[in-house]
């Protein structure tokens, strides 16, 4: 009278893993439109995938959901869309605990967003907290499991921590603070990947640079010479900026001019590219060149060292209009350096995205936390319950009818179990009043 349950059952269990296969493939095939619209400059579409991402998943609010508000804060910011994106990021990190798997990426991801927006304080607090994480992860309300809290204690983890650390003071004119989070990154154990090394090189020539240690400038300059011999790498375009801009400052001007050209073809019109190719043409005597590189600027460096190069090199411009008797001119290169020098305020994006609201509404009061002990074991032995049954149905046994219907029993009992379960274990949490307090 069974005798077609078992089939059945193989077929349920089937069509279970390829619903599982197809999740997986669509969310692939969704991650790479949006990386291809992104290479192809189609910011609107690649924006608009990252939306529809987390839309539809608002109403369910799985296990990923941190990481759909992660990838769209990244997207937004990466479509220079910065105030919207760091909306998205902020609210990433409200709704997650310090033991969530994607806590590192969410606070390292909001203070490098911070700092391009020139809000450097904020920037600094959010890294701070993300450099004390795996500290934070040897306290018994850590719930991450094993794998972060190894992961957090890593060479790799402090690196990109320090690194992100290094380009906010970078940002903020702390050249010195900087210099120093770069040597700490290179003074680090472990081997980290070639192209990590020749980065921390550039950071440190560059730092170098801006303190007027030439010398030692131009020794990372050599040692990127010497690790990245005849062949490109990943990040060659801003080691050509760094090179152009160190010889800029040892007045080799047509080695500078000759970097900085390259770096121009490489990345298009960069104001600080035009701005150091502007300085090398002034100080060889084409004041006709290095207008003609300013007038291509479009929108000034928003960093105030590069603000104040900018506005001191409008200056030697304006003197050379008045020499001239171009009086009119001159005031007017007078006027921009002044708007220039004076303080640039960086007032907080309000993000009118009307998605925001609803996003915010239904995480309000709840938290996405790290696994603990005991909801790990729930979670590995529920997983082995899976992987045993669906063996036992696909593996074809000769088993007594009794057994058949056990099968069907325990399989009809894991489905149902599988949402309560999974969202008990994985879902978002109810907000202590301890932790509301602190945020």
């Amino acid at each position: 009278m069974i005798g077609w349950l078992p089939t059945l059952l193989r077929l349920v269990v089937i069509g279970i893993v390829l619903y599982q296969v197809v999740s997986v493939v669509r969310a692939l095939a969704h991650a790479r439109r949006v990386r291809r619209a992104l290479i192809r400059g189609d910011r609107v579409t690649a924006v608009r995938l990252s939306r529809q991402a987390v839309h539809v998943k608002l109403g369910r609010l799985p296990p990923g959901f941190p990481f759909l508000l992660l990838s769209l804060g990244r997207i937004l910011v990466a479509c220079d869309r910065v105030g919207e994106g760091i909306a998205w990021l902020r609210l990433a990190d409200e709704s997650t605990g310090a033991d969530h798997r994607a806590k590192p990426a969410i606070l390292i991801d909001l203070g490098l967003s911070l700092a391009s927006a020139g809000r450097y304080e904020e920037a600094e607090s959010v890294l701070a907290r993300a450099s004390e994480l795996y500290v934070e992860s040897a306290h018994p309300d850590f719930h991450g499991g094993a794998i972060q809290r190894w992961y957090m204690r890593t060479p790799k983890y402090k690196r990109r921590t320090a690194n992100a650390r290094g380009y906010v003071a970078m940002r903020a004119d702390r050249f010195e603070d900087a210099r120093t989070w770069y040597e700490a990154v290179r003074a680090m154990p472990g081997t980290p990947r070639r192209n990590d090394r020749l980065a921390n090189l550039n950071n440190l020539a560059a730092a170098s640079v801006q303190l007027g240690d030439l010398n030692g400038a131009e020794r990372y300059v050599d040692e990127v010479h010497e690790l990245a011999g005849e062949n490109s790498w990943s990040g060659q375009d801003y080691f050509l900026g760094t090179r152009g801009d160190l010889r800029l400052a040892q007045g080799r001007l047509k080695e500078a001019r000759a970097d900085l050209t390259k770096v121009l073809t490489l990345r298009g019109p960069d104001p600080r590219t035009l701005l150091c190719l502007a300085e090398a043409a002034y100080k060889e005597g084409s004041s006709e060149d290095a207008i003609g590189y300013l007038n291509r600027i479009k929108t000034p460096p928003p960093e105030p060292e590069w603000r104040r190069r900018l506005a001191d090199t409008l200056e030697n411009l304006a003197e050379l209009d008045e020499r001239a008797g171009h009086a009119e001119a001159a005031q007017k290169r007078r006027a921009e350096a002044n708007t220039l020098r004076a303080e640039v305020p960086h007032p907080h994006e309000a993000s009118d995205d009307p998605l925001l609201a609803p996003v915010r509404s239904a995480l309000a009061g709840r938290r996405f936390r790290g696994l603990s002990t005991p909801r790990s074991v729930a979670l590995g032995l529920y997983l082995l319950a899976c992987l045993s049954l669906g063996i036992l149905i696909l593996g074809g046994f000769d088993v007594p009818p009794p057994a058949v219907l056990a099968e069907a029993a325990l399989l009809v009992l894991l489905c149902a179990a599988s949402l309560p379960l999974l969202r008990w274990l994985l879902g978002p949490e109810a907000v202590r009043a301890n932790e509301q307090l602190q945020t």
